[in-house]
């Protein structure tokens, strides 16, 4: 499957169970690491956006004017979060001639390490990660979107 050699994982359960899926498939190990984990979202984890708008209409308009110096309620900031995401993908770029590697990550961590790392507009980041199990090569500048079945 494309050469990969190592698969890094969020060690959150969508995530990792994806990862453990596909190494189990090919043949390799998977490495979890806090570090891949989607932002933090504080009080509204595990809330879809109705019920953040909901109970928290005032932070929710905040946070949408606002974003990315706004977080949301005990969450997570944005600086904190890119240079939680810049240092653990530094490495695997900085390895990325010795050894193909796979990341089984979350959207917001996607969408950052394109625009950060491989020279994607925000909206190009945006489309090719838009559906769930999306599937993003990136060689360079190269990049191909996909949803698995």
């Amino acid at each position: 499957m494309l050469g990969v050699e190592r698969i890094y994982s969020s060690d959150l359960r969508r995530a990792a169970r994806t990862a453990t899926t596909i190494a189990q498939r090919i043949g390799v190990g998977v490495v979890y690491l806090p570090a891949l984990r989607e932002i933090d979202f504080g009080l509204w984890e595990g809330l879809n956006w109705q019920e953040i708008e909901g109970r928290f209409p005032k932070e929710a308009g905040r946070w949408l004017r606002g974003f990315p110096l706004q977080s949301a309620p005990g969450g997570e900031t944005y600086t904190d979060f890119t240079a939680r995401v810049d240092a653990v993908i530094s490495p695997f770029l900085e390895g990325a001639s010795r050894m193909t590697t796979a990341v089984v990550t979350h959207r917001g961590v996607m969408r950052y390490a394109l625009t950060r790392f491989f020279d994607f507009s925000e909206d190009e980041a945006w489309t090719v990660t838009e559906p769930y199990c999306a599937t993003v090569i990136a060689a360079g500048r190269a990049c191909a979107g996909e949803v698995l079945p």
